[in-house]
């Protein structure tokens, strides 16, 4: 069974069973993972996934980053 993910505002097709879907090569990260990370509020990060300043996946009810492009965003 597939399941469809929004990628900032890209759908990607995601095969739960498939070992190579590549996010074992680029690990998730929490609200609370970026919060330290950037040195910003849990809260101030969910506030800029949701206006898109902040590409984000968002799973149910929590959100989740990819680490590549949290880093590209500081090198920017």
């Amino acid at each position: 069974m597939k399941n469809d993910v929004l990628i900032s505002e890209e759908v990607v097709e995601v095969d739960p069973e498939d070992s190579n879907s590549g996010i074992g090569d680029n690990p998730l990260m929490t609200v609370d993972e970026v919060a330290e990370f950037l040195r910003l509020k849990p809260e101030t990060i969910r506030s800029m996934a949701r206006r898109g300043d902040l590409p984000g996946i968002k799973l149910g009810r929590v959100w989740r980053f990819r680490r590549t492009s949290i880093s590209q965003i500081l090198e920017a």
